[in-house]
C-alpha cells in the first residue's frame, strides 16, 4: 500500500517541477537596438560618436531597467563608459574614454565588453560591445559567400555563418528577395549580430522548370533616431550573397492514392528524373 502513495508523491513533484520550468520560459523578454554596439579607431580619423541603446520589453511594458557595463580586462579596463539618455530611462548611451582610446593606440587591438540589462521578473539582456583600436575597417564576412540548391534534392535548407572582422559584434539587419520574384526563398537568423548563423530555406514547390536567383543583404544598424552611427561612410557595408540557385529540372511526379482498412487516405508520391 506504501507503493502507489510514493508513485503519487513522486508525480506531484515532477508537475511542480513542470510547473516551474514552464513560468521560467514564460517569462518576458528584453531587446534592444541596436543589438550590438561596435567602434573602429585609428590615429588621424574622426573619432566615432556615441550609440543610443533603447530597450523594450516584449509585454509592452516599461519596467524599470538596470544597466551594468562588464568591461573588458587590463589596460581597456576603462574603454567604455555608459551615460544615461535624457528623457528615456529605456535607453543608455555607450561611449568610451577618450584618454585610455588614446593610450590604446600604442596596442592595436580588438577590445570586447559587454552590457547586462536586468529589469524585475524579465529574463536579463546582454548587449555585446566591440571597440576595434588601430587600422581595418569593420567588416561582416559571410562563409559561404554562395549557395546552391538542385531540385529535387537532399535538403532544401542550408546554413551560412556571419562573422565581425576581429572577432567583432556588429549588429544587422537582414533583407532578402528573388531576381524575378516569387515566394521561394526565406532566411532567417538565430541572433542579430555577429557571430551569428543565417538558415537558408527554399520552397520549390509550384515553381517551373527553370533557373532562378535571389540574394541576401546584410546591413549594419546605426545607434538609435538621432545618435550618428559608429560605421563612417568608408567603413559601413553591405554584403550580398550571391548566386543563389534554385535548379529545378525534369521535375515530375507519380502519385497513387493509398486507402487503409481504417478508412484514411494517402497520397503517396515519387520523383522522375
Amino acid at each position: 500500500m506504501k507503493i502507489p502513495g510514493f508513485i503519487a508523491l513522486k508525480l506531484c513533484l515532477c508537475l511542480v517541477i513542470a510547473a516551474s520550468a514552464a513560468l521560467a520560459s514564460s517569462a518576458p523578454t528584453l531587446s534592444a537596438n541596436p543589438s550590438a554596439v561596435a567602434f573602429q579607431y585609428s590615429a588621424e580619423e574622426p573619432e566615432p560618436q556615441p550609440v543610443d541603446v533603447t530597450v523594450t520589453a516584449s509585454n509592452n511594458t516599461t519596467p524599470a531597467l538596470t544597466f551594468t557595463l562588464i568591461p573588458p580586462t587590463g589596460p581597456a579596463a576603462t574603454l567604455f563608459t555608459l551615460s544615461p539618455v535624457g528623457g528615456q530611462p529605456n535607453a543608455i548611451s555607450v561611449g568610451y574614454n577618450i584618454n585610455t582610446l588614446t593610450a590604446l593606440l600604442n596596442q592595436p587591438n580588438v577590445y570586447k565588453a559587454s552590457v547586462t540589462v536586468t529589469a524585475a521578473g524579465f529574463q536579463s539582456l546582454t548587449v555585446p560591445l566591440t571597440f576595434v583600436v588601430g587600422s581595418g575597417n569593420l567588416s561582416v564576412v559571410p562563409s559561404p559567400a554562395s549557395l546552391t540548391f538542385d531540385v529535387p534534392g537532399a535538403s532544401y535548407q542550408q546554413t551560412v555563418a556571419l562573422s565581425g572582422s576581429g572577432g567583432s559584434s556588429i549588429a544587422f539587419t537582414l533583407a532578402f528577395s528573388t531576381a524575378g520574384g516569387g515566394s521561394w526563398l526565406s532566411v532567417t537568423t538565430n541572433l542579430t549580430y555577429t557571430p551569428a548563423t543565417l538558415t537558408v530555406t527554399i520552397d520549390p514547390l509550384n515553381v517551373p522548370v527553370g533557373t532562378y536567383q535571389g540574394s541576401i543583404t546584410v546591413t549594419p544598424t546605426s545607434g538609435s533616431s538621432g545618435a550618428p552611427s559608429s560605421f563612417d561612410s568608408a567603413s559601413s557595408f553591405s554584403t550580398t550573397l550571391t548566386p543563389m540557385s534554385l535548379n529545378i529540372d525534369r521535375r515530375s511526379s507519380i502519385c497513387s492514392e493509398l486507402t487503409s482498412s481504417g478508412g484514411s487516405t494517402a497520397l503517396i508520391c515519387s520523383w522522375v528524373t
